[in-house]
């Protein structure tokens, strides 16, 4: 499986690291609901993740932010 991902595909990923919901994901790269949930099926499927829970640990764990961006996340609960 190539785990390569486009400029596209890095960005959309950015947005949802950063919180974006899937509409604001939606309007900023110009895609519909639809293209949205297939664009994160690829990027799932491409990198060998289960789920977007499991991509942004994926990413968190890559950047070394992993329990940072967690605690953070634990302070808003």
């Amino acid at each position: 499986m190539q785990r390569s991902l486009n400029d596209s595909q890095r960005h959309l990923i950015r947005l949802f690291a950063r919180g974006y919901t899937d509409g604001e994901i939606a309007r900023t790269m110009a895609l519909s609901p639809e293209q949205l949930q297939i664009a994160f099926s690829h990027i799932c499927r491409q990198l060998e993740v289960a789920d977007r829970i499991e991509l942004l640990l994926m990413m968190w764990a890559a950047t070394g932010r992993a329990q940072g961006q967690v605690s953070k996340q634990a302070e808003r609960l």
